[in-house]
């Protein structure tokens, strides 16, 4: 078990899982608005914030890797235009030119642009960029398939770490009390065939996020 995860656990102890998927969604966001400024990273909370929103978490996690495709993640050099446009094979419809144009811009940019040309030099060189976008996929991994409970350990490490990467840039982590929204009394049992209430509820979460509601910024 990670070392942060009592602390952690203890914090979010009341605290649904979708609202500790916000909370991730939020570090991220902060994240990649603290180091990276310059890019508008839209496409991105689009994909993370609808994840909410729907009833089966694995159809959000796919629509996710639509726009974070793994192969975009784990490549070697992001500037190899023929890795990216591999993406085709990961999704459930044939990508058009649209689709590489968005995906380019956002994690290539334009190879003849001066600032774009440093943004994937510098983007190259974060060993946690990538680490960063696998969150939700690794917070889909934790949740699918199991029980709240047996969910707990592992997400409460991905938070964990996801926290240190944000103090480690000196990047501030989000506020706490927007998680009161989330809260549920562990102490009451689920009625035989309900659901724990420790999962949450479906909804549009996308007020929490800094980059589709810049109005939230603190």
């Amino acid at each position: 078990m990670c070392v942060i995860y009592e602390e952690v656990l203890a914090r979010f102890q009341s605290i649904t899982l979708t609202g500790r998927l916000c909370y991730i969604f939020m570090c991220m966001e902060r994240y990649l608005t603290g180091m990276y400024p310059g890019r508008d990273w839209t496409p991105v909370a689009e994909h993370m914030w609808q994840w909410t929103s729907q009833q089966y978490w694995d159809e959000s996690c796919r629509r996710y890797w639509e726009i974070v495709p793994d192969l975009v993640v784990y490549m070697d050099d992001l500037r190899e235009t023929e890795l990216i446009e591999r993406i085709g094979y990961r999704r459930s419809r044939k990508p058009d030119q649209n689709d590489f144009a968005e995906l380019t811009a956002l994690f290539r940019g334009n190879p003849d642009d001066a600032a774009d040309r440093a943004f994937c030099e510098l983007l190259l060189k974060d060993m946690n960029f990538c680490r960063v976008l696998m969150m939700p996929a690794d917070f889909n991994n934790e949740a699918e398939g199991t029980s709240f409970r047996d969910a707990e350990p592992g997400v409460a490490c991905l938070i964990g770490e996801l926290e240190a990467i944000l103090q480690k840039h000196q990047i501030a982590l989000p506020d706490m009390s927007a998680m009161q929204h989330f809260e549920f009394d562990r102490s009451k049992p689920a009625a035989l065939h309900e659901k724990d209430p420790g999962w949450g509820e479906r909804e549009n979460t996308e007020y929490l996020s800094v980059i589709l509601r810049p109005e939230q910024q603190e």
